[in-house]
């Protein structure tokens, strides 16, 4: 019963999600303005913030073919979703209203070699939750549903931060032996 309401919150539009409106051999991209509105050239929809893609979906084809009865007409929700920290290709990332984030962890090319698989954060609504990617990459946790607007952070290993620090300490390190070395010699 959770997964399910998940999924259906999931699928509802959110700030900086696309409509991709295909009609006539034209294609429109209408991104959903920070106010939740849809502006075309053909229509203006207000407030589509937390409305299901399919009643969009279903709205924008009612409203063009009311328009051109004789047309191809397609109309495709994707929604929008930011990878950030350690992948191969950090971004900004539209995706099908059903995505996942083993998809988008794919589309981004993958964990950077300095990733930590088990240090990672998903900021969703003000709410920060931890993920554990390895687990799920595994199948021993579920994939997680993401919704319009999530935020991934992928978090640098330990051993990588380390690796940065250790030649900079060892450095400051014999520098200091030196100079009490020097110190004492006099």
């Amino acid at each position: 019963m959770i997964f399910l309401i998940s999924l259906l919150i999931s699928l509802n539009a959110g700030a900086g999600d696309i409509v991709v409106l295909n009609y006539n051999d034209v294609v429109d991209t209408i991104r959903v303005d920070n106010y939740g509105n849809l502006n075309s050239a053909y229509f203006h929809i207000e407030n589509v913030n937390n409305i299901s893609y399919e009643k969009i979906r279903d709205s924008i084809y009612h409203i063009v073919t009311s328009l051109y009865p004789e047309s191809n007409v397609s109309v495709k929700c994707l929604k929008v979703v930011y990878l950030l920290g350690e992948v191969k290709h950090p971004g900004m990332y539209y995706l099908n209203p059903f995505a996942r984030f083993t998809e988008l962890l794919s589309r981004a090319g993958g964990f950077s070699n300095s990733a930590s698989k088990n240090s990672c954060v998903l900021l969703r609504h003000d709410k920060k939750i931890n993920v554990k990617a390895k687990n799920i990459l595994e199948g021993k946790r579920p994939d997680i549903v993401l919704q319009s607007g999530d935020i991934v952070y992928i978090k640098r290993s330990f051993w990588e931060k380390f690796k940065v620090m250790y030649p900079v300490a060892s450095t400051i390190s014999l520098l200091v032996t030196l100079y009490l070395s020097l110190r004492t010699v006099k």
